[in-house]
C-alpha cells in the first residue's frame, strides 16, 4: 500500500465483463517521474464488489468531476486496468477490503471553458525516456549582475508526418521531500498543430517508428510514456503503461552514429524506412538491436541471430526467395512423388518410423537455405563483412551459424570456449548492425562499426584466433 497523498480521490465507476460497480472510492497516484508506476487504490470496496473485481483478468475505469451547474470539467479513464495487489481485514464490525491496480492507458481530461469551440492550434508534448541524441544542447551564461541566462546552441527538429514537426527539448522538473528538493530534466519532444489535424494514434505510430531507428543509433532504448496536449477547450493527458520500459535509463555514450552525424542519419534513414514493405520485419530488428534489458551472451545470441533471420527474411519476401518451388500445386505434386520414392526405397520400405523421420524434414526442402539467403541479401545491399567472422561460411573454422545452433541444442562450452565466445557475440552484433544500415542506406564508414573504428579493438583484430578456441566436430 502507498504511505502517501494521492494526487486525485474521486468517485468513479468500474466495468468488468461481470458487471458494472458505480460509486467507487478512488484514489490515483500518479508517477512523479516518468518512468514512475501509476497506481490505484480502492479501499471501501465490499466483499462483493472485491470479489468481483477480483475474479476480472483486466478492468476499466471510468471517473468524473463536475461543476455546480452540472457540467463534466474532468474525467478519468483507463481502458485497461490490471489487479496489483489485494487483500482483506476482518474487524469486529465487518471487513475492510483493499485492492490496488495498475492502468495501461491512464487519460485525464481538464475541460477548460465549457462548451467553447477548440483553438486552431494544439500545443503539446511526447513524454521520451532519456537519448543523447536528442538532447539539445544548452550554455549556462551568468551575468556580473547575478542574472542567469541558458542560451539553446542545438535544438533538433524533425518532420514527423507532413502536419507534425517535433522539437526535442528538455523539461526541468523537481520533487520536495522533507529536507530537501530533488531537480531533475525529462526529455520531450514538443508540437504545435492545427487543431484539427490532430491524430494521436497515428502520430504515435510513426513516433515508435522514429524512435526505434533513433534508438538503433545511440545503442540505447529510447521510449514514448505518454504525451500531453492543449487545445483551448481541453488540456489532456496520457499515459502508456502497456509496453517495456527500459532497464537502462542513462544517456549512453556508446552510440552507433556519431552526433555530429546524427541528424543526417535520422532523416535519410527515416525516409527510407517509410518506404520498406514489409516494415514490420525491419522494425522487428531494430528493436532486437536494443534489447530493454541486459541479457546472457547466450540469450543475446538468440536475440541478434533472429534479427539478422527477421532482415533475411524481409530480402526473401521482397525478392521472391522464400520457396524454391513457388507453385503450391508445384510442390505438393513433387512431394507426392517424393513421399512414394521414399515409401518404396529398400532403406525404408520396411521401416515406418525411418519413413516417419524423413517426410517431417521434406517441407525444408522447399525452403532456399539460409545460408544462401543470407548471401544474396548481402550481396543485394552492398554489406561489407569480409572483416568479421563468418556468420555460415565453415571453410576455415566454425561459423556464428553453428555456434548459435550449439547454443540452441544445449551444448556445452570449454573455458576456453566460453571466453572465445564473448568475441563471437560481439562480431554477431556488428554484423547485425551492418545489415539494419544496409537497409537503410547508410555507409558504415560514417559509423563506429566501420574497419577503422572497430580496429581499436582486440576482439576486431584477435578472431581468427578465437575462432580457434572452438572444437570442430
Amino acid at each position: 500500500m502507498i504511505n502517501k497523498k494521492p494526487d486525485y480521490k474521486i468517485t468513479g465507476t468500474i466495468n468488468t465483463k461481470s458487471g458494472k460497480i458505480d460509486n467507487v472510492i478512488c484514489s490515483f497516484f500518479l508517477p512523479k517521474r516518468l518512468t514512475d508506476p501509476i497506481e490505484i487504490n480502492f479501499d471501501n470496496l465490499t466483499t462483493q464488489q472485491s470479489n468481483q473485481i477480483s475474479h476480472s483478468f483486466e478492468f476499466s475505469i471510468y471517473c468524473e468531476i463536475r461543476d455546480h451547474s452540472g457540467k463534466i470539467r474532468q474525467t478519468i479513464t483507463a481502458d485497461k486496468v490490471y489487479i496489483k495487489d489485494q487483500s482483506s481485514t476482518y474487524w469486529g464490525f465487518g471487513t475492510e477490503n483493499y485492492l490496488a491496480a495498475e492502468p495501461t492507458d491512464l487519460k485525464i481530461i481538464n475541460f477548460l471553458n465549457g462548451d467553447e469551440p477548440k483553438n486552431e492550434e494544439s500545443h503539446g508534448n511526447f513524454w521520451l525516456t532519456p537519448c543523447n541524441l536528442l538532447n539539445p544542447a544548452k550554455i549556462l551564461e551568468r551575468s556580473y549582475t547575478g542574472e542567469v541566462k541558458i542560451r539553446m546552441v542545438r535544438n533538433l527538429e524533425f518532420q514527423l508526418t507532413s502536419d507534425l514537426q517535433l522539437s526535442f527539448n528538455k523539461r526541468y522538473r523537481y520533487i520536495s521531500n522533507k529536507d530537501d528538493t530533488i531537480s531533475f530534466s525529462e526529455l520531450v519532444a514538443e508540437f504545435d498543430i492545427p487543431s484539427m489535424k490532430f491524430n494521436i494514434d497515428l502520430f504515435l505510430n510513426n513516433l515508435d517508428e522514429f524512435l526505434a531507428i533513433t534508438s538503433f543509433a545511440a545503442r540505447t532504448r529510447c521510449i514514448c510514456l505518454g504525451w500531453e496536449n492543449e487545445d483551448g477547450h481541453t488540456y489532456t493527458k496520457v499515459y502508456r503503461r502497456g509496453i517495456s520500459i527500459p532497464e537502462k535509463m542513462k544517456d549512453n555514450e556508446n552510440n552507433l552514429i556519431n552526433l555530429r552525424d546524427f541528424e543526417e542519419f535520422i532523416n535519410h534513414s527515416y525516409k527510407i524506412f517509410l518506404d520498406l514493405d514489409p516494415k514490420t520485419l525491419v522494425l522487428e530488428a531494430l528493436y532486437r538491436a536494443v534489447p530493454f534489458m541486459d541479457q546472457t551472451i547466450d540469450s543475446s545470441f538468440f536475440t541478434i541471430f533472429s534479427g539478422i533471420e527477421a532482415l533475411v527474411l524481409f530480402h526473401r519476401k521482397n525478392q521472391h526467395r522464400e520457396f524454391i518451388l513457388d507453385d503450391m500445386d508445384e510442390w505438393k505434386a513433387f512431394r507426392k512423388d517424393l513421399e512414394a520414392f521414399i515409401k518404396s526405397h529398400n532403406l525404408f520400405s520396411a521401416d515406418s518410423d525411418k519413413r516417419r523421420y524423413t517426410y517431417e524434414k521434406i517441407p525444408e526442402l522447399n525452403r532456399v537455405s539460409f545460408g544462401t539467403a543470407f548471401k544474396e541479401f548481402t550481396e543485394f545491399y552492398n554489406i561489407y563483412l569480409q572483416d568479421l567472422w563468418p556468420l555460415t561460411d565453415q571453410k576455415e573454422g566454425i561459423s556464428l551459424s553453428e555456434i548459435r545452433n550449439r547454443i540452441i541444442h544445449g551444448d556445452t562450452f570449454s573455458r576456453k570456449e566460453r571466453r572465445a565466445l564473448v568475441s563471437a557475440k560481439e562480431h554477431l552484433e556488428w554484423i547485425f548492425e551492418r545489415s539494419i544500415l544496409g537497409i537503410l542506406g547508410w555507409s558504415i564508414n560514417k559509423s563506429y562499426v566501420s574497419p577503422q573504428k572497430l580496429g581499436i579493438m582486440t576482439m576486431y583484430r584477435d578472431w581468427k584466433e578465437d575462432r580457434k578456441e572452438f572444437k570442430t566436430s
